[in-house]
């Protein structure tokens, strides 16, 4: 199967699954998932430090980013680079339904061979 194929294939399932895409982590994960997302925004630096900068990609629906935003101060820049617009648009639902006290962007984007700069 050609590469386009397939990635069109993983586009449409993701997009299909978007709206439970969270409850099937819960159901899979026992709810660990949550856990774990966590643990992992408690080690992924100092977000409330000034200037902190956070990139999550293929972030999905952006549980992570919102947690890493949330943990931040006033100048926390947080980005979620996804492929699935559906899981963006998922995404931006959540965040507005949620009582999250930062924003994060979500953008929809590819970054297979994509060089990024380090500041």
């Amino acid at each position: 199967m050609p590469l386009h194929d397939k990635q069109a294939r993983v586009d449409d399932v993701f997009h299909k699954v978007a709206s439970r895409y969270d409850l099937m982590n819960d159901l899979m994960s026992g709810g660990l998932h949550r856990i774990w997302k966590d643990i992992f925004t408690r080690g992924s630096g100092r977000p409330e430090k000034p200037g902190f900068r956070h990139l999550d990609v293929a972030g999905g629906t952006g549980d992570i980013a919102f947690r890493v935003a949330n943990a931040g101060s006033a100048s926390t820049e947080v980005v979620v680079l996804d492929i699935n617009a559906g899981m963006l648009e998922e995404g931006r639902r959540a965040g507005r339904q949620a009582a999250f006290r930062r924003d994060a962007r979500l953008c929809r984007g590819e970054c297979r061979g994509t060089a990024l700069r380090r500041e």
